[in-house]
């Protein structure tokens, strides 16, 4: 994939710059989210604030236009963008699954806690039988 910006403006109403450009590729018209790699690589941005507006596929060619632009801070971009329907459960999703896996891993760690506990009381069980069991057999060589 070959990446050109064309036009660059720098936007200090909305601290982001507007790009617009050209790319080139070899198979599939490629993702917003390699887009968007590309495009912080490219400005310097962080990919978490670059957004891809628009990839325009010209008719029969392995050529597309588009139009993103890389926001400078993250409340910047959390002020400016619209979160729609598929972003809100996307992020629902992340928000579960990391919850999910919290949970996941506090069990554990609690899980890990009680077979250590019983493994120490179960050390300690066998530490006291056998100090038991040889009293009494030295009591009765005694007799």
């Amino acid at each position: 994939m070959k990446l050109t910006i064309e036009n660059k403006t720098e936007n200090l109403a909305m601290n982001r710059i507007d790009l617009n450009g050209k790319i080139d590729f070899d198979v599939a018209t490629p993702s917003n989210e390699e887009l968007t790699l590309e495009l912080a690589k490219k400005t310097g941005v962080d990919k978490e604030n670059v957004v891809v507006k628009q990839i325009k596929t010209l008719f029969s060619k392995q050529t597309a236009n588009f139009k993103a632009v890389a926001y400078k801070t993250i409340e910047s971009k959390n002020k400016y963008e619209v979160m729609t329907k598929h972003l809100k459960k996307i992020e629902e999703k992340q928000k579960k699954e990391a919850a999910e896996k919290k949970q996941a891993d506090e069990e554990a760690k609690l899980k890990a806690q009680e077979e250590a506990k019983a493994a120490k009381e179960a050390k300690e069980q066998a530490a006291k039988t056998p100090a038991e069991t040889t009293e009494p057999a030295s009591e009765e060589k005694s007799e």
